[in-house]
């Protein structure tokens, strides 16, 4: 189905087994897997925009994060990849890592829409990871935005 968040300026599809979750009074969106049915708050993939910061600072102080909690992150050369679904971003990780004991992978990527700063991020299990990120390039390959 079709999801229309006037907040982001964007349309886009979303699989039957994701649920889109803007998050009120924020430029910010989950699409978060819903496998069976059941909601997997871990698995999900997220857009969101950061003001009054360059890409270089958002994309240092969230790999610090990620790498301070013992996620492991490594650059994604887009030469490597062709039409790979990130290849909008200046600069892109895969992460991979244990949090309170279950293991993820996932994907950080940063770039500009305007003056605001663009943060994707993909997060799943290890055991989802295989049938959510399917999923997750689906929806940005049908990305649509509007105004700025």
């Amino acid at each position: 189905h079709r999801v229309h968040v006037p907040e982001l300026g964007l349309v886009t599809y979303v699989p039957h087994d994701v649920t889109a979750q803007p998050v009120a009074g924020q430029k910010e969106i989950r699409f978060v897997a819903a496998f069976g049915g059941q909601l997997r708050e871990d698995t999900y993939l997220r857009v969101y925009f950061e003001e009054n910061s360059g890409w270089e600072d958002v994309r240092t102080a969230l790999a610090a994060n990620y790498r301070a909690r013992g996620f492991e992150l490594e650059a994604i050369n887009f030469d490597e990849f062709e039409n790979h679904p990130c290849s909008w971003a200046h600069a892109a990780y895969r992460y991979t890592g244990t949090e309170n004991g279950i293991e993820y992978t996932g994907t950080l990527a940063f770039g500009n829409r305007g003056d605001q700063v663009m943060v994707l991020v993909i997060r799943a299990t290890m055991e989802n990871q295989e049938g959510f990120y399917p999923r997750a390039y689906a929806i940005m390959d049908q990305m649509q935005w509007y105004g700025l």
